[in-house]
């Protein structure tokens, strides 16, 4: 019996019905560390309370013992995570503790305890690595969203400039508009198609901004050329009021254009057909 304690895989310590411990195999000391003069016969609450903490410091853990001795039920702990007093790093341990009859007739308990930090720390880094797939996952489906909405976007002033230059071909008054309409509903296509061959913006989740100075009325321009097939459809009657100043911002144009676009659709969408639709810009401060 004495050899199989010994050389037990777990850590193992015996401790008597007074709570004082009488036997510590090999498996069990680097648990307790360098305590000063030595484990033998030295109040088991204590020496836990120095090192590991452990059931003793926290959940009544001398109730547990008592509970232990006195009832004869294991006590099992399979992931005990407790901050080391003596290292200053948390550490994870699976116990138990069992009740057994000792030679001097009395009863004492046997604790078995392994560390299972490592296992901890590698089952840990899986779900942290799973949580960071899940993140991008929601971030990629958030991110093609938001571009398949906007590519729709240019396509239905796109189509009524090229209504305009069939039946109008020869007529370079009204077909000259119709071609500056494509090129610039064409020029955001190319750049939404940009952000989505883009993957590490898809994976991170952000759209970029470029930054340049651009004239307020070009950006309503552009806004309402995306939104006018809509706000037609809808027989909306579209009031767009503007500074007679030139307002220079910086800002992405492009992005700016979709801001106003898609706050000119939804309001299209929902409001009663043969509605008014006000716009307005103006200078504060």
């Amino acid at each position: 019996m004495k050899a199989l304690f010994d050389h037990a895989p777990l850590g193992a310590c015996l401790v008597d019905a007074d709570f004082r411990i009488r036997e510590v195999n090999p498996a069990a000391m680097p648990m307790f560390g360098d305590i000063a003069g030595g484990l033998i016969g030295r109040d088991f609450g204590e020496i836990m309370h120095v090192s590991v903490g452990g059931p003793t410091r926290r959940r009544g853990g001398a109730r547990i013992f008592r509970h232990v001795l006195a009832s004869g039920e294991p006590y099992i702990a399979p992931e005990w995570a407790e901050k080391r007093r003596d290292r200053g790093v948390v550490e994870h341990y699976e116990w138990r503790v069992d009740r057994i009859p000792l030679p001097d007739g009395r009863n004492g308990m046997v604790c078995y305890f392994r560390d299972v930090s490592v296992q901890v720390q590698a089952r840990k880094a899986i779900e942290d690595s799973h949580e960071a797939l899940r993140e991008a996952d929601r971030r990629k489906n958030e991110f093609l969203a938001t571009l398949s909405h906007e590519l729709r976007n240019p396509l239905a002033p796109m189509r009524n400039a090229l209504h305009v230059m069939r039946y109008h071909g020869h007529d370079t008054a009204a077909v000259a508009p119709a071609r500056d309409i494509i090129e610039r509903q064409l020029n955001s296509l190319v750049r939404l198609i940009d952000d989505l061959l883009e993957m590490s913006r898809i994976t991170s989740g952000w759209l970029e901004l470029k930054r340049e100075h651009v004239e307020l009325s070009a950006v309503v321009r552009n806004a309402v050329e995306t939104s006018e097939p809509v706000v037609q459809a809808g027989h909306h009657q579209l009031d767009i009021s503007l500074p007679g100043e030139a307002l220079w911002i910086e800002g992405d144009p492009i992005r700016l254009s979709q801001i106003l676009s898609n706050l000119l659709n939804n309001a299209a969408k929902y409001t009663p057909d043969g509605g008014l639709i006000s716009l307005a810009a103006r200078r504060d401060g």
